[in-house]
């Protein structure tokens, strides 16, 4: 069987992790969604200490504003917006334990560093000529905002957007400031603006690649163990599989309701095979084993099992049914085999199989239950193949 049957999705569709040059995002809005949702609590343990830091630095702004600001009104309008941002930031803290979804996430976080720049421009327009050092701090608090991964890179774009255009309109519309203040203030909130874009664009991109390559890693490790836990011919799970699986099968064994809902092991084995490799060659005996493993597979349930165990020998797990049933099931399998449901160019041989059933007890381990399906095996391949012999 060509190994590419084992390519995982992920790789079937890397066209889904392309990221965007100019919004640092996959293109993939679902990709998307995943990598912000696996990532949640890393930004809302940044956001916290990025909630703290802008607290203290408000009140900070708030105390030395009364030094920098002459404005008589000083006392009712920055002060107050200074100090209503510290208690939205305090209550925005509190409400950072209950997210829990991506979306609320941003929606918080947007009304914080909205907040905090209303804030800004508030003091913004009490500035004097004299105070032009606040463009500077801004310059510096935009540039940040940009650089700290809170939100998208386009979110933050907007946002910053918005505030470098009200502040540029201030510094256009206030008088007092000399033209070269002015165009060194707007030429500050445009680069910082283009600066901050940048590295966020930049900051963007490397931590999605990081998580793609995270995907890529997980991808490979589900691959290689596809390849440790599947045959390579037919596909099918292999006996390190099986020895995996029976677990699982002892469990529906304990929670079985009697007779009417037992679990069965079934070893089969194609009769005379080694006939058909001295004759035909390997290649033709692999024919025969794709197909022989292609009929167990299309009476198989969801909740039943098959394994390739070694050679030309198959397991087959019936759970959950009545053992009349599941002796019915083998004997529909014999049936098909018998109207030489299976023919392979140039083997002319009938292809039939041997069959030993038994009903796994809630005392067995994987080697007592096998083996004792095993011997009956044996049993029917003595009785003269092509039947089934259950205990």
């Amino acid at each position: 069987m060509d190994c590419r049957y084992f390519e995982s999705e992920i790789f079937m569709k890397r066209g889904l992790f392309r990221i965007s040059q100019f919004t640092g995002k996959f293109i993939d809005a679902t990709v998307e969604r995943d990598f912000n949702t696996v990532d949640l609590s890393n930004k809302i343990y940044l956001s916290r200490v990025f909630y703290i830091l802008a607290l203290f630095v408000t009140l900070l702004f708030a105390y030395f504003d009364q030094f920098l600001i002459t404005d008589p009104y000083y006392p009712y309008s920055v002060l107050t917006v200074r100090l209503l941002n510290a208690a939205f930031i305090v209550i925005a803290l509190f409400q950072l334990k209950k997210i829990d979804t991506y979306d609320a996430y941003v929606k918080l976080t947007t009304l914080v560093i909205t907040s905090i720049l209303t804030s800004l421009v508030v003091a913004e327009l009490m500035l004097e000529p004299n105070q032009d050092i606040y463009v500077q701090f801004d310059a510096i608090i935009i540039i940040c905002l940009f650089a700290a991964p809170f939100l998208t890179a386009t979110r933050v774009a907007v946002l910053m957007g918005i505030f470098a255009f009200i502040s540029s309109a201030i510094m256009l519309s206030l008088k007092g400031f000399s033209a070269v203040q002015t165009q060194l203030g707007i030429l500050a909130y445009v680069f910082a603006y283009v600066i901050g874009y940048v590295i966020s664009i930049h900051i963007g991109f490397s931590r999605r690649l990081d998580y793609k390559n995270r995907m890529r890693l997980n991808a490979q490790s589900e691959e290689l163990r596809e390849f440790a836990y599947r045959d390579l011919l037919t596909g099918l799970h292999n006996r390190r599989s099986y020895v995996d699986h029976f677990a699982k099968y002892l469990d529906f064994v304990a929670r079985s309701r009697g007779d009417d809902d037992g679990v069965f092991i079934i070893v089969t084995d194609i009769d005379l095979f080694k006939n058909v490799n001295d004759q035909h060659g390997h290649e033709a005996g692999d024919d025969v084993l794709m197909s022989f493993s292609n009929l167990l597979s299309s009476t198989i349930r969801p909740s039943d099992g098959l394994y390739r165990y070694g050679g030309e020998e198959f397991v087959i797990v019936l759970s959950q049914c009545p053992k009349a049933i599941a002796i019915q099931r083998i004997e529909n399998i014999i049936q098909r085999l018998n109207d030489r449901e299976i023919f392979v160019y140039p083997v002319k041989q009938l292809i039939t199989a041997s069959f030993g059933m038994t009903q796994i007890l809630p005392t067995d381990d994987c080697d007592s239950a096998t083996a004792r399906a095993d011997e009956l095996l044996y049993a029917a391949k003595n009785k003269g193949r092509n039947c089934l012999v259950h205990d």
